[in-house]
């Protein structure tokens, strides 16, 4: 890395408004290179840790950064605040190696790095009350029979589901419709020992808002999983 810095044509001084600058032009150059050595995940977050590192700033710093930039190149206007930005690349990042040690020293697959302040959740990213009086305790309960799994609920029309079956079979487009939905069985001979089910996001399957509430809102109980992006969401696992 040190051999690829030294060839980087930049100035010795920076000022400090021309740092994204030089975060664009290290992404723009060496990119490609990190996503073919890398894959494209840890490339893309390698990347910026590399860049970060060189103008000595914070790898959310540099992200953020890059990203607005690159916008304004491209003359997109990007909707989202810096919080929601630098968050969103966090939780990128944590699926992808991201973890603190037992001295609370971030490390991306055991390299030290220096990540930056992660800001608090925006208001819009946090958990909603339901709307009063329009509450939803979700209620699941599955019947497996000969020609299919049938899963009885009290979710509104076109409340969907993806999933998995005895952790390998997948199957999806399960809608739900008049309290019920049912997963076709290929083979009536499976022995059925595990069942988990997932919601499509309600602006894809065009669930009543009316019902669910923005984001889903009104839907609480123990199916009931938040995610500060996509609001409130299905989870169901059943085991024999």
């Amino acid at each position: 890395m040190r051999h690829v810095l030294r060839h980087l044509p930049l100035n010795e001084q920076v000022e400090t408004d021309d740092v994204g600058q030089l975060v664009l032009q290290f992404v723009d150059k060496y990119g490609d290179m990190y996503n073919d050595k890398y894959g494209f995940f840890a490339g893309d977050d390698l990347v910026f840790i590399d860049a970060a590192q060189y103008c000595d700033i914070s790898v959310l710093d540099a992200i953020y950064k890059y990203l607005k930039l690159d916008a304004e190149r491209c003359h997109v206007i990007r909707g989202l605040s810096e919080s929601h930005e630098k968050l969103i690349a966090f939780w990128g990042m944590l699926s992808h190696g991201l973890k603190q040690d037992e001295f609370y020293t971030w490390q991306y697959r055991g390299r030290p790095i220096r990540l930056g302040e992660i800001p608090p959740l925006p208001l819009d990213m946090q958990k909603p009350m339901p709307d009063t009086g329009k509450e939803i305790v979700v209620d699941i309960k599955l019947e497996i029979r000969d020609d299919g799994i049938y899963i009885l609920t009290n979710l509104p029309d076109k409340y969907q589901f993806y999933g998995k079956i005895n952790d390998k079979i997948s199957v999806r487009n399960i809608v739900v419709k008049d309290g019920s939905a049912k997963i076709l069985l290929s083979d009536n001979t499976i022995d059925v020992q595990s069942v988990d089910l997932y919601s499509v996001l309600t602006t894809v399957s065009g669930v009543d808002i009316s019902i669910v509430g923005d984001r889903c809102r009104n839907l609480i109980g123990q199916y009931v999983k938040f995610n500060p992006i996509n609001g409130n969401s299905i989870e169901f696992h059943y085991k024999k």
